[in-house]
């Protein structure tokens, strides 16, 4: 773990020209049949790590359960039919080990899972300097 942690950091500083990196929120996805996230951003970050841990029972009939989808107008590959129209969402392979890192506003999802045993992903919140304490518990607090 402490491993993973030290890359998903070092990943974010090179990625973004920091000269340091500082966990805002982090936190282990464990998806079991039926669950999924809908489409968000993440406040209060400059960057975004997600790390494929184990992807589960991957269904042969549905290649996209549970994959990590980008669905962002502004993110040029979703917008392959026409500039600025999000037609396409961009979905990464991401086998498990797979680390990826993206800008904290680009808005992404999280498709159904609909396999038996848990899929899991580390993610982290990334900044360069103290942006205050997480609003993550408390949105989703409210939304209970």
């Amino acid at each position: 773990a402490d491993l993973v942690d030290a890359s998903a950091r070092a990943f974010f500083q090179k990625d973004f020209g920091q000269s340091q990196s500082l966990v805002h929120v982090s936190w282990i996805n464990i998806s079991r049949r039926g669950e999924y996230s809908m489409a968000h951003a993440h406040p209060d970050c400059m960057a975004v790590v997600v790390y494929a841990l184990d992807n589960g029972d991957p269904s042969p009939q549905d290649p996209l359960e549970g994959q990590l989808a980008f669905i962002d107008p502004r993110y040029e590959a979703c917008c392959r039919a026409q500039k600025d129209f999000m037609t396409t969402p961009f979905m990464p392979k991401m086998p498990a080990g797979t680390m990826i890192i993206f800008p904290s506003t680009l808005v992404h999802s999280v498709n159904p899972y609909r396999g038996e045993r848990p899929r899991m992903t580390f993610s982290w919140d990334l900044n360069n300097a103290p942006s205050g304490p997480p609003r993550v518990l408390d949105e989703l607090a409210s939304q209970g």
